[in-house]
């Protein structure tokens, strides 16, 4: 009796593992690389739409404009360049960062070192009310297979760090940088999202809130109310922006590398809906292929696991403060 229990057991385990495997192969076949210039990321929200309900185009468009009328503001658009090459103090992704080697550079708890992933010379920025008109502001990674992601703590910087460096000691060399022995992108392997290196270029571009942001349900009841709508069913509201390809700016239209303004995700907004991390302080979009960024090339790319995007969002009244140690960082891909 004994043995046949156990041999029994056996089989249940292998069905069991078997089951679960052929799950897991085929949820990873589904995953599709994206391709350079492809659409907005409509298709991750087709899943969630009604299979029904549409709205009328006429009741729906004031409603929209109204949205982007309430949520519009300013964001600095980003362009990568392959040249000129950055010097230690330019913003950059990826590179050697400029450090004082008389401060202690950023670790994790275990003295792993983290990794330049941008760095921003807020004084060539175009002028906002939100941001520190002197100083560089940086962004250190952890060089894993997460990027330094935790996703149960977003805030606690642990295997990442945001620096602000109020001056700037000028007469540090690269030479010194290079002595301290610190990771860099230049490696081009697998734990960091950056090959090489990129120049930036910032340009001022008026943006509104996008459908995958997790304030626009808030702002849709919002318009709602101001057209005259008690109440507006939200899933009608997905279908029909789906249905039109005239909508396609509510979908992925915030892609690209950013400061301030709204996100983007390949998947869903992370934050809960109360998070106090409402402003976007940095987004780093996946960057790497040449027909379509002609800055990139094997050697030179962003690329966050399959053709992702990385985050790092702050409370307004920290930036305001210039208080950068509450930071919610996160990255999501196909």
């Amino acid at each position: 009796m004994k043995e046949s229990l156990i041999f029994a057991g056996i089989i249940a385990f292998n069905v069991v593992f078997w089951v679960l495997l052929v799950l897991l192969i085929y949820k990873r076949s589904k995953k599709r690389r994206t391709q350079a210039g492809a659409a907005p990321h409509k298709a991750n929200f087709a899943a969630n739409a009604h299979p029904v309900s549409i709205l009328d185009r006429e009741q729906l468009d004031p409603i929209l404009e109204r949205i982007a009328e309430n949520t519009r503001c300013d964001s600095l658009r980003a362009t990568l360049l392959a040249e000129p090459l950055p010097g230690l103090f330019s913003s950059k992704i990826g590179g050697l960062p400029y450090w004082d080697p008389s401060k202690p550079y950023p670790t994790d708890s275990q003295g792993e070192k983290l990794a330049l992933l941008a760095q921003i010379d807020l004084s060539t920025l175009p002028e906002t009310d939100e941001l520190p008109r002197e100083g560089l502001l940086q962004f250190f990674v952890l060089p894993d297979d997460v990027y330094g992601m935790n996703s149960d703590a977003p805030e606690v910087q642990e295997g990442f760090r945001v620096v602000y460096h109020a001056t700037v000691d000028r007469s540090i060399t690269e030479d010194t940088v290079r002595a301290m022995d610190i990771p860099t992108s230049f490696t081009c392997d697998d734990q960091l999202p950056v090959c090489g290196e990129f120049a930036l270029r910032f340009s001022k571009e008026s943006v509104h809130i996008g459908y995958d942001d997790y304030r626009f349900e808030r702002e849709l009841d919002r318009a709602a109310r101001e057209c005259g709508l008690s109440e507006l069913d939200s899933s009608a509201v997905l279908n029909t922006l789906l249905k039109y390809d005239a909508y396609s700016e509510w979908f992925g239209g915030n892609e690209g590398t950013r400061i301030l303004g709204y996100p983007s995700f390949t998947q869903d907004d992370p934050r809960p809906m109360d998070s106090p991390c409402d402003t976007l302080l940095f987004q780093l979009d996946s960057y790497f292929a040449s027909n379509a960024h002609p800055a990139s090339s094997p050697d030179r790319n962003v690329m966050w696991g399959d053709s992702g995007i990385g985050n790092f969002f702050i409370r307004k009244e920290d930036l305001a403060e210039k208080r950068f140690d509450r930071v919610y960082y996160t990255w999501d891909c196909y």
